[in-house]
């Protein structure tokens, strides 16, 4: 890639964490995303989901109601542009 690195963008599933589900490698969950960054030069971002959707600690997937600038899609493209424009 000519010394650019991709970002790659990880979501984590209902009452599951960034950290400890798609991140660690140390779970019998883990799905371990560290070492596919190490292995390909990757950049993972994997935030947490913001609020208590659903009781569970849920990404807001199934909202009605969601436009590229509000809810939690406007919140992961406005983490995006700011890791871009500052990585």
């Amino acid at each position: 890639m000519a010394g650019k690195r991709a970002l790659v963008l990880v979501l984590h599933g209902c009452s599951q964490t960034a950290a400890g589900d798609v991140i660690d490698s140390s779970s019998d969950k883990g799905y371990n995303w560290k070492a596919v960054a190490d292995q390909y030069g990757a950049v993972i971002l994997a935030p947490n989901a913001t609020g208590n959707v659903y009781g569970v600690h849920c990404w807001d997937w199934a909202r009605t109601t969601h436009s590229r600038s509000t809810g939690h899609s406007g919140i992961l493209l406005d983490l995006i542009n700011r890791f871009v424009s500052n990585p």
